[in-house]
């Protein structure tokens, strides 16, 4: 008989072969000891009926090259997975700084219409002090007033002193040079 680990050998390799052997297939042990293995009949003339023979020496070899390429395929999904969180991780990373990008690019946008509001009410308060001062300057005679000479001046204060007196109050007076 078998032992364990030849019995699992022999179903690796059916399960390699699986597609090769036939359906009805008759799994026959022959042999004894070194010669001993296991017959499969695999697809092909029905009439001639072809037999692989896999002894258990072959079974041990193909058993152990199974158990070498499973390890390196078991390493492959072990790196693959490390590489499948890393590349999550980064990806979960790369979506939060984006999320944050998004945010600042809203809050941008919001900023830069507060400051073409802004910009739009200083230009119209520009204008209208544009407008005020042409205005202004409109206003402005041609040619200016005639200099007012010292003697003028005098003359006018004595004018205001007179009708002052005429009046009857030094209070008038200084309320008449108050208003000029």
């Amino acid at each position: 008989m078998a032992s364990a680990s030849q019995r699992e050998a022999l179903a690796r390799i059916v399960y390699r072969y699986k597609n090769d052997i036939d359906e009805d297939s008759d799994i026959q042990h022959f042999g004894h000891r070194s010669s001993a293995g296991f017959c499969i009949r695999t697809k092909g003339n029905r009439e001639g009926m072809t037999w692989t023979a896999i002894q258990f020496e072959d079974m041990e070899r193909y058993a152990q090259k199974m158990e070498h390429h499973l390890r390196l395929e078991m390493n492959d999904c072990d790196l693959t997975k490390q590489i499948l969180q890393e590349n999550n991780l980064k990806y979960y990373e790369l979506k939060e700084q984006r999320d944050e990008l998004d945010a600042e690019v809203v809050q941008l946008k919001t900023d830069n219409e507060k400051l073409q509001d802004e910009n739009f009410n200083q230009q119209a308060i520009i204008l209208a002090l544009q407008a005020q001062c042409a205005h202004l300057v409109k206003q402005i005679p041609s040619s200016p007033p005639h200099p007012v000479t010292q003697e003028a001046q005098i003359e006018e204060e004595n004018n205001l002193k007179r009708k002052a007196t005429e009046e009857g109050s030094p209070l008038s007076y200084y309320g008449a040079v108050k208003r000029r």
